[in-house]
């Protein structure tokens, strides 16, 4: 299974991180985000660590509580 990047191009060139600030995430794009697999976003789901919004049964990630996960696991030095 092919897995889509989430990359674009800077305006001078080089390769960058999209805006995704308001953008809900599928889980297998959170976990390309955080750099870990599906099933560890589905364990830090259920244990609490990483909020989602559920889109009928569907599970959604908003960036901004991604990137204020890896905060506190950068305060923590390890998980969140």
């Amino acid at each position: 299974m092919e897995t889509a990047m989430l990359v674009v191009e800077r305006e001078d060139g080089q390769p960058g991180r999209p805006n995704l600030n308001g953008r809900l995430l599928k889980p297998l794009d959170a976990a390309e985000y955080l750099g870990v697999c599906t099933r560890q976003v589905q364990y830090l789901t259920k244990n609490g660590e990483l909020p989602c919004i559920y889109i009928g049964t569907s599970p959604r990630y908003a960036v901004p509580d991604i990137e204020a996960f890896i905060e506190r696991c950068r305060r923590k030095g390890g998980r969140g």
